[in-house]
């Protein structure tokens, strides 16, 4: 489960990255639908964070 969540912030870092990109070559539009898009992922994953609570409380222990 872990490893999952890891993957899934990679992946919004990664669109972060993108947004940043976007917005410096003056595509906003995009930019704020890509960062609109990875708040979206980040909420999800810590709903599914806060589901798991006490098993990633153990894991990092």
């Amino acid at each position: 489960m872990m490893v999952e969540q890891q993957k899934l912030e990679r992946i919004v870092l990664a669109i972060h990255d993108q947004a940043r990109l976007l917005r410096r070559a003056g595509k906003t539009a995009e930019a704020s639908g890509m960062e609109h898009r990875a708040a979206e992922l980040r909420a999800l994953c810590a709903a599914r964070l806060s589901s798991n609570l006490v098993e990633f409380s153990r894991q990092a222990a």
